[in-house]
């Protein structure tokens, strides 16, 4: 019996000695399985360390404010500028005759233009003056436009009838005549009284001087290809002595004096008529077919009349028309611009005519 009890609590403590270690590991030292889930819950819930923030880069030290430009000054007004340009050169109001002409037409240029005048007339008149009196141009060739003309148009050969009852002529030497009176008159007028004839134009001087330099090229060009290039007029040449001396040795057809006189004149006062016309309120259009229609249409009408009568070849005419186009336009574009004011003002320093004033080279005109 106490055998019994004493092997049964000898099976209880090894029990319990068997036990014990296993609960109190159990209690104390728990699996590595548990503590490597322990690790990670803790690394979960633990908060992730905040980065670092970058540092912040250095503000830019402020640039210096810049100092506020001044103002220009505001320019001068036109009257002001205009008033210390004529301050400034003192120029007297160009009444006298040297005054005149030195602004504009100094005493050489009037004395070359008066050489070309005088000296291409007197060739117009006389080309044999440089020793040129045998013919040098022959005449047309037969079946030549010149040739055909001649021989085509023309009046009655034996009475030698003219052009429209002589209006060829007498329409030529009007255009020429007319306007040379006029320029004349007046740009003395003006030159010496200071006023206009007829209070026509406020530059009747410079149109005067204008038109007799346009008369000057035109003549000085007509003599020397006259005395150049002599030919014999249509008369002499098909012996048509209606219409002139077939033994005269003016062998002056080339080129037409009359014709080229009219065209230098058409040009140059067709110009005139139309800043005329346009100043006094007309429309510039109706300006330009008044003037350069009738006038270069008159002297077309001269040019006609030349072939007509036998005084002149076509080719001669209409060299002649050149030239003298030329001549005209030439002499009053050097001189007047677009609106009729004299262009030369560019010149001088500041001319004053009348109530308008001009200052060149500030581009200025006023009108007080």
């Amino acid at each position: 019996m106490t055998s019994r009890k004493f092997l049964i609590l000898f099976v209880l403590c090894g029990f319990f000695v068997s036990h014990a270690p296993t609960s109190v590991f159990a209690q104390d030292d728990p699996p590595a399985e548990t503590v490597k889930k322990k690790k990670k819950k803790k690394k979960k819930a633990k908060e992730p360390e905040p980065e670092p923030e970058p540092e912040a880069e250095p503000e830019p030290e402020p640039e210096p404010e810049a100092e506020p430009e001044p103002e220009p000054e505001p320019e001068p007004e036109a009257q002001v500028l205009f008033q210390e340009s004529i301050a400034d050169t003192q120029v007297e109001e160009p009444t006298s005759v040297e005054s005149t002409l030195t602004s504009e037409f100094s005493v050489i240029r009037i004395g070359v233009d008066a050489v070309l005048l005088g000296g291409g007339l007197l060739l117009v008149a006389s080309p044999s003056t440089l020793g040129q009196e045998a013919v040098s141009f022959s005449s047309p060739t037969r079946d030549s436009f010149d040739y055909d003309t001649s021989i085509k148009f023309h009046g009655d050969l034996e009475e030698g009838s003219p052009f429209l009852f002589g209006a060829g002529d007498v329409l030529g030497y009007a255009t020429i005549g007319l306007p040379a009176l006029w320029y004349t008159a007046s740009g003395l007028k003006t030159i010496f009284t200071g006023s206009a004839f007829l209070d026509s134009s406020e530059y009747a001087d410079y149109a005067f001087l204008g038109y007799m330099e346009a008369m000057a090229y035109t003549a000085a060009a007509t003599g020397v290809m006259k005395a150049m290039f002599a030919r014999e007029r249509p008369y002499k040449a098909f012996l048509r002595s209606g219409y002139g001396d077939i033994d005269s040795e003016a062998n002056d057809s080339f080129v037409s004096a009359l014709t080229a006189f009219t065209f230098a004149s058409a040009a140059y006062t067709s110009r005139d008529v139309s800043d005329w016309m346009v100043a006094n309120e007309f429309s510039p259009l109706v300006a330009d077919l008044v003037s350069y229609g009738t006038l270069y249409g008159v002297s077309t009408l001269v040019g006609l009349g030349q072939v007509y009568q036998q005084e002149a070849y076509l080719s001669d005419v209409l060299v002649a028309a050149v030239v003298g186009t030329l001549a005209g336009n030439l002499a009053h574009a050097s001189h007047f611009g677009h609106t009729g004011e004299p262009q030369g003002l560019a010149l001088s320093p500041v001319l004053i005519r009348g109530q308008s004033a001009y200052v060149t080279g500030v581009g200025l005109s006023s009108t007080w």
